[in-house]
């Protein structure tokens, strides 16, 4: 996999998850059955991952993720983003993202991140893994 494609998918995969008007469809397309992410200590599999999408949708009306670096070998990506959501009511919040996924299947399998809040309200701490 190349960092373009790393990027394609992932930037595909964010672009769909977040889209107030996506289906559960869309989690089959980029999220395996066996998924398992750990997101600021937090463990959560596919059912709560599925919860934090919803929760997410929710509160957000638009999500930027600009890639300052990727990495890829094989089926792993390593990258670190900013992620700059704005809500509803016009409130913005930036993130800056270090993950690591593992692909299979073209699908993200597993994912470990570290987040940390550049801008926006304290209690946007843990965007990355609310639910």
């Amino acid at each position: 996999m190349t960092r373009e494609d790393a990027e394609a998918l992932l930037g595909a995969a964010f672009d769909a998850l977040f889209n107030r008007d996506a289906g559960r469809e869309t989690l089959d397309r980029y999220i395996s059955q066996d998924y398992s992410a750990w997101s600021d200590g937090r463990v959560i599999g596919r059912e709560q991952f599925e919860a934090h999408v919803f929760a997410i949708r929710k509160e957000i009306q638009s999500m930027e993720v600009a890639f300052e670096d990727v990495v890829t070998a094989d089926d792993r990506i390593a990258a670190a983003m900013t992620f700059t959501l704005q809500r509803g009511d016009g409130r913005t919040s930036q993130m800056r993202v270090h993950a690591f996924y593992t692909i299979r299947d073209g699908k993200i399998q597993r994912l470990s991140e570290l987040t940390h809040l550049l801008s926006g309200a304290e209690e946007d701490r843990d965007l990355a893994s609310r639910t």
